[in-house]
């Protein structure tokens, strides 16, 4: 098959506990690494999280660029509100990039054939499905960006048949499916990136949204699982709440529930 360029974009701020294991498995990839190019967008932390970046590709022969993130107000103190940051990366593409590569830091297994499976169905958008690292019975991690038919991969009903986040839509499926909205670990074609934005809140599925409504498509593929670090949502790690979280705390304006509801074709 052919390896076309990735610009592989990673937004990090005190990634520190998660990112040993991420490189690891990114490394593992078998994937020519003179077609990737890593572009990391650094918010100032308070442990070792530019330490170990260096650290990583001075052992290694990507290419690679660290940039500081833009100045922003992050009204939840999440990646739910850091479309300055992402939409920051538009800058950063080189004309011969076909495919930009959007990673959450805190995966902790990807198999090592995931971009060739990615890339081999060709489509504007498209992920894996994301389960729960170390759960059993197995349990979907991504349910709040996963969409389908406008419904949150949570909890729902598809063709009159009831599913949940141990059971997720079209979850046997060996082709590709067509969704409203993906996120964790995003494979995305160019032109789509450039002609669309991030928006807030949750930027993930406001970019899917508004892909939709310029008539891209978004895909994700059920038999290409990777696994995300399986973390207990509590008080102490409020990145990992969904936005009504922080509407109902008073943290945000309850209008931001309003982009929330998707008005795409």
């Amino acid at each position: 098959m052919d390896y076309p360029k990735i610009m592989i974009c990673i937004a990090v701020k005190n990634s520190a506990k998660y990112l040993k294991r991420f490189l690891k498995e990114m490394d593992l990839l078998r994937y020519p690494k003179e077609q990737l190019r890593w572009v990391w967008m650094y918010g100032p932390s308070v442990d070792y999280t530019l330490e170990i970046i260096k650290s990583f590709h001075e052992s290694k022969s990507y290419e690679y660029n660290i940039y500081e993130e833009p100045p922003f107000a992050n009204k939840t103190g999440s990646s739910l509100w850091l479309a300055d940051v992402v939409n920051a990366f538009k800058d950063l593409i080189r004309k011969d990039e076909e495919y930009v590569l959007f990673p959450d830091v805190d995966i902790g297994i990807i198999p090592p054939k995931t971009l060739q499976q990615l890339l081999k169905v060709k489509k504007d958008i498209v992920a894996p499905y994301v389960w729960c690292m170390n759960t059993n019975p197995k349990k979907f991690y991504d349910t709040y960006v996963f969409r389908v038919n406008k419904q949150l991969f949570e909890k729902g009903t598809l063709n009159g048949v009831k599913y949940d986040s141990y059971s997720p839509p079209f979850m046997n499926s060996k082709v590709p499916v067509k969704l409203d909205s993906v996120g964790t670990f995003m494979l995305i074609r160019r032109e789509v990136f450039l002609s669309v934005d991030w928006e807030n809140p949750v930027p993930h599925y406001q970019f899917c949204k508004n892909a939709r409504k310029k008539g891209y498509t978004v895909w994700a593929l059920p038999y290409l699982s990777i696994e995300h670090i399986n973390i207990e949502i509590d008080e102490t790690v409020k990145e990992h709440w969904p936005i009504e979280w922080y509407v109902r705390r008073g943290l945000i304006e309850g209008n931001a529930l309003d982009k929330m509801k998707d008005d795409a074709p």
